[in-house]
């Protein structure tokens, strides 16, 4: 096994990414679909379908993944354009707030180290501290809409409870290559479905030919650390549906960026306030 600081040194400060297997221990084996098709299938979820709109859907009609158009969606607890008291029961990036019981089995992987996100009187939201997402989706879904880095330069990890979710990963050293755009530079004009499909337009994009991509195929009892500013997206490559738990972190190795990021991030929103 690993300890915590054999993963500091050999991974997280050296940006490297890598899945921990067998890690059982950690993750919550019990949230697969068949837990939240029995207890949450009357929970309204909203589905992400890569626009800047949302389709709100029972989450046990979803997970029945008959509707070919409902399965083009897939679902994360992240975000949704709609006021949580406009609807019965929502998502949202604080499984804590919406679903205690289940919070409450979800551990930090103790072998990941520190989590200062969980340090307090610090001005990012305090929901940071307990970043866990819920993502469901199947092969006719993509298992994440656009290539992307996470914001603020945060660490991002991925507990597969079922299922089988690869992830397509490039270095930040590749950022030129992988047409960057958006007022933070973490999103990818490159299509998903050509990324994930192998099929990139070369004359559209022609800097794409030189980024140098790694898969990485995260399966039921794997946990996955994506280093910070890694570009990544997912697609969903087995039979049966993906349940994945996924979450971000800071430690010693990305705290110093992820600081300064974040008060760039305030900065910016208050010059966005007060109509700069």
């Amino acid at each position: 096994s690993l300890s915590a600081s054999e993963f500091h040194e050999r991974f997280s400060k050296t940006n490297t990414p890598i899945i921990l297997g067998d890690a059982w221990d950690t993750i919550p084996a019990h949230l697969d679909l068949n837990y939240w098709r029995e207890n949450h299938s009357d929970a309204l979820v909203p589905l992400d379908l890569g626009t800047s709109s949302e389709r709100l859907v029972k989450l046990g009609d979803y997970i029945k993944f008959e509707d070919k158009e409902m399965s083009k969606g897939y679902c994360r607890s992240l975000h949704t354009q709609v006021k949580p008291q406009e609807i019965s029961f929502i998502l949202t990036p604080s499984l804590q707030e919406w679903f205690p019981a289940e919070n409450a089995t979800i551990k930090f992987p103790s072998v990941l180290g520190t989590n200062h996100l969980l340090e307090r009187g610090k001005s990012y939201p305090e929901a940071w501290s307990r970043w866990f997402e819920l993502f469901i989706s199947n092969r006719d879904s993509p298992g994440f809409p656009f290539l992307h880095k996470d914001m603020c330069a945060t660490h991002a990890l991925s507990m597969q409870i079922q299922g089988i979710k690869r992830f397509i990963l490039f270095p930040p050293s590749d950022t030129c290559f992988l047409y960057a755009y958006g007022n933070t530079q973490t999103r990818s004009a490159v299509p998903h479905g050509d990324i994930v499909n192998f099929q990139v337009d070369l004359k559209q994009f022609p800097l794409y030919a030189h980024a140098n991509i790694h898969i990485a195929d995260l399966r039921a009892g794997d946990v996955f650390f994506c280093p910070s500013n890694w570009w990544h997206t997912t697609t969903v490559v087995s039979a049966e549906p993906s349940v994945t738990l996924g979450g971000n972190y800071v430690d010693d190795a990305n705290k110093e960026e992820f600081e300064s990021c974040w008060k760039e991030y305030c900065d910016a929103q208050k010059l966005v306030a007060a109509g700069a």
